[in-house]
């Protein structure tokens, strides 16, 4: 909970858990 990444920041899901509500 440091900084609030953009989606595009990270790449595919579970890389940032900010843009990826749902965990795979």
């Amino acid at each position: 909970m440091a900084v609030k990444i953009k989606a595009e920041d990270c790449v595919g899901c579970g890389a940032c858990e900010d843009v990826c509500p749902q965990d795979a």
